[in-house]
């Protein structure tokens, strides 16, 4: 790579230190457990935050709705659950300060989530997320998880067999 080109690569580096923490906040939320893990990662989240999920999640605003409707009930069902990033990106893009990742929640499923029954095994879900951050927090997130795979490995395929 040549000079021009890296040079034309590089970041702010304050957004880039803005980022970078936040990646090591989220990464020491769900190394925590139980209530302190919960906390932490409400304590990502702006208190105002637009979260857009997949159904039947849906949207909700603001960081207790979030906790209420995600975070409590999938750690309700899955307790050890880990966080596994395969690809992490992050930037800035029309004026604001985005991170995204994609990789795989993995835990045993323990108790039944979203009417998908517990499997008393280890299932892995998919994720795709882009957090656009706000003074260190997130304020708007885009949320896919795979749910039709974990129903798949619940052994409730949810669509009709191909033809």
């Amino acid at each position: 790579m040549g000079p021009a080109l890296r040079s034309s690569l590089l970041i702010d580096p304050g957004h880039h230190a803005a980022r970078l923490d936040w990646l090591r906040r989220l990464e020491a939320a769900h190394a925590a457990s139980g209530d302190a893990r919960r906390e932490a990662l409400a304590a990502l989240s702006a208190p105002g935050i637009a979260w857009h999920g997949p159904r039947p999640l849906d949207d909700c605003e603001g960081r207790e709705a979030l906790a209420q409707r995600l975070w409590g009930p999938l750690l309700a069902a899955m307790p050890d659950l880990e966080r596994r990033d395969d690809i992490v990106l992050s930037g800035e893009w029309r004026d604001g300060t985005w991170v995204g990742a994609t990789g795989h929640y993995v835990g045993v499923f323990a108790a039944d989530w979203l009417g998908i029954p517990a499997t008393g095994g280890v299932v892995t879900i998919r994720y795709g997320e882009f957090h656009r951050l706000v003074d260190g927090l997130a304020a708007e997130s885009y949320v896919i998880l795979d749910l039709p795979d974990l129903m798949r490995q619940a052994g409730v395929w949810p669509l009709a067999p191909p033809l």
